[in-house]
C-alpha cells in the first residue's frame, strides 16, 4: 500500500517564501541595486547570510545563529572566519589573511585587544561609556569591538541585529521594534546604564554576565579570556574554513 506524507500548508508556504525572497536578493546583486545600507537577510538551514555591497564590492555575512562565523567575497572566497562560543558576542578567535588572531574582552564583552599567535598584542582598542572609540593601536581589520557587536567602518555604526546604534550620539538611529515593552524612550541605550547593561539584540537590554541566544538562552558566570581557541566546529558548507591556536 503506498505512504503518503501529510501535506504541510504551513511549510510549503515558508518555503515558497524563503526561494522567492533568494531569487530577489540574487537579481538586486545582479543589477547591482542592492541598497548600500540596508542589510538583506535570507535564511539558509541554521545559518544567515547577510548581503551587504560595500564600495569594494559585495560581501557575504554567514552567521550560525546570531553569532557571525564567516566573511565571504563575491567570488565565493573566505576573506575571514571567526570562532565563537555557543553564547552570543563572544569571539574567541579570528583568521583573516592566512594569519591568526585572538580575543582579549573586558566585562561589557567589549573587545579591548587582539593578539597574534607569538602572544604580542596586534591591536587595541579603548573606549568610552558609549562605545566612542578614544583610542586604538594596530592595523587590524576586525569588526567586533563594543560590547563585540559588529563595528561598520563606512557610517560609524555599530550594528545591533535589529537597529543600528551611533556610538558618537549615545543612543539608537531608530525605534525600538519592541517600544514600551524596553523603556518610554525608544532611542535610548540600555537605559542611560552603559556600564552595567548590555543589549545585543537591539531590542532591551541585559544584566552584564547574562548572555541570550534567541534560540537558546545560558547563563556564564564571568566573560574570561580564551587561552586555547577552539576550531570552527560548524562552517559553511563546502567551507575549509578553520582556525587553530597553532603558530
Amino acid at each position: 500500500m503506498a505512504k503518503f506524507e501529510k501535506f504541510d500548508s504551513t511549510k510549503q508556504l515558508q518555503g515558497l517564501a524563503e526561494a522567492a525572497r533568494q531569487i530577489q536578493i540574487e537579481e538586486l546583486i545582479r543589477n547591482d541595486k542592492m541598497p548600500s545600507f540596508d542589510r538583506v537577510v535570507a535564511a539558509i538551514d541554521e545559518t544567515r547570510q547577510e548581503y551587504r555591497p560595500p564600495s569594494s564590492g559585495t560581501s557575504v555575512y554567514a552567521y550560525d545563529f546570531d553569532n557571525l562565523i564567516e566573511e565571504i567575497n563575491s567570488s565565493g572566497s573566505a576573506v575571514a572566519c571567526y570562532a565563537q562560543t555557543e553564547n552570543t558576542d563572544e569571539p574567541l578567535a579570528m583568521l583573516r589573511s592566512s594569519a591568526a588572531s585572538y580575543y582579549h574582552v573586558a566585562g561589557l564583552g567589549s573587545v579591548t585587544s587582539l593578539s597574534n599567535t607569538a602572544g604580542a598584542l596586534a591591536q587595541t582598542y579603548t573606549f568610552d561609556s558609549f562605545g566612542k572609540q578614544t583610542a586604538s593601536s594596530g592595523s587590524l581589520t576586525n569588526p567586533f569591538q563594543y560590547t563585540a557587536r559588529e563595528f561598520d567602518g563606512e557610517t560609524s555604526l555599530y550594528y545591533y541585529r535589529n537597529r543600528y546604534f551611533d556610538p558618537a550620539a549615545g543612543r539608537f538611529i531608530s525605534e525600538d521594534p519592541i517600544r514600551f515593552k524596553s523603556d518610554v524612550n525608544f532611542y535610548r541605550y540600555v537605559r542611560n546604564r552603559p556600564i552595567n547593561l548590555r543589549d545585543p539584540s537591539g531590542r532591551d537590554s541585559t544584566e552584564c554576565g547574562v548572555t541570550h541566544m534567541f534560540r537558546h538562552s545560558r547563563t556564564k558566570s564571568a566573560v574570561s579570556k580564551p587561552l586555547s581557541p577552539p576550531t570552527v566546529t560548524r562552517p559553511l558548507p563546502g567551507s575549509s574554513c578553520s582556525i587553530s591556536n597553532a603558530a
